[in-house]
């Protein structure tokens, strides 16, 4: 029986229409939404993404500014750019767009936003939080397939088993403290897990992010778990007249594991779409959180 599908186009869809009517309620009040995405050099699709984020930010009620920075630029112009920003009272919001060209330290950078305008959820203080049960500014893509899980009432969180493959900071890390405070017990998998496929199997709840194309195939999922894949991937494959195109795919072979699985998102559709109106409702948070510290 094939799964039913967690639509994130659907979830996101809902996200950025609750926080449209968000944004007129604090315009009214005067509170200002202002996203700022520092990019630095020319690459294209830093670019493309940036754009996208504009259009999508300004669709629902959210200003965005576009920081360019030469990519010859260095590192302190890099840092006094974000020091500027941060004390810029119209700006809610500062996010850098990755990668970062050769010679940067996108650690460094990340780390001197402001907590309350880290959108993104990377800095140390906004991943430390989550360890404390406040995951108001939570790395996007973990927060979006933490909403995942928790888009169906008939997806158990307390007391599943959950399995993350993929230790990374945005990722795996965070939305595994999360599910932990859920009562989840959690195993994260990675490079050096002994038989993998194994601590697959018993998940109730399976996350892929481990950024390898169609890692997760019907043999490492046990009948009927929740399949939450994280992953984005472009891979050439040849069509029927054979010719060769580009498509995305995500961490787990979809066509195998739908059959195996009781929930399961797409790629795309699924946590992509939720993690860019997960970007959003940070932005709309912390221009909540900069406002009441104005007001006490």
């Amino acid at each position: 029986m094939a799964a039913n599908i967690i639509d994130g186009k659907q979830i996101g869809a809902a996200i950025k229409e609750q926080l449209a009517a968000e944004l007129v309620e604090l315009k009214g009040r005067g509170i200002a939404v202002r996203l700022a995405t520092i990019l630095v050099g020319a690459d294209a699709g830093s670019t493309v993404y940036a754009q996208s984020q504009a259009k999508t930010s300004f669709a629902i009620g959210i200003d965005h500014v576009l920081v360019h920075i030469d990519g010859g630029a260095g590192q302190a112009a890099l840092e006094t750019k974000i020091q500027e920003l941060n004390s810029d009272p119209t700006v809610s919001g500062i996010m850098i767009s990755m990668p970062l060209p050769k010679g940067y330290d996108a650690g460094r950078a990340q780390n001197l936003i402001s907590p309350f305008k880290d959108v993104e959820g990377t800095g140390a203080a906004n991943l430390g939080a989550i360890f404390q049960g406040d995951f108001t500014m939570a790395p996007c893509t973990a927060a979006a397939a933490y909403k995942c899980i928790h888009s169906q009432p008939a997806i158990a969180v307390k007391g599943a088993e959950v399995v993350i493959v993929g230790r990374s900071t945005i990722v795996g890390k965070p939305l595994a403290m999360m599910l932990v405070q859920d009562h989840a017990t959690v195993t994260v998998c990675h490079t050096a897990t002994k038989d993998m496929m194994g601590h697959c199997r018993s998940a109730d709840i399976l996350v892929a992010a481990a950024g390898k194309a169609n890692l997760i195939t019907a043999e490492y999922v046990r009948p009927g778990a929740v399949v939450i894949d994280v992953g984005i991937n472009r891979v050439n494959v040849t069509d029927a007249s054979g010719a060769v195109k580009a498509k995305t795919v995500g961490d787990v072979d979809y066509e195998s594991v739908s059959n195996a699985a009781s929930w399961i998102t797409p790629v795309p559709g699924g946590v992509g779409p939720v993690t860019v109106a997960m970007l959003l409702k940070n932005t709309v948070e912390a221009a909540k959180k900069i406002a009441y510290r104005k007001s006490v």
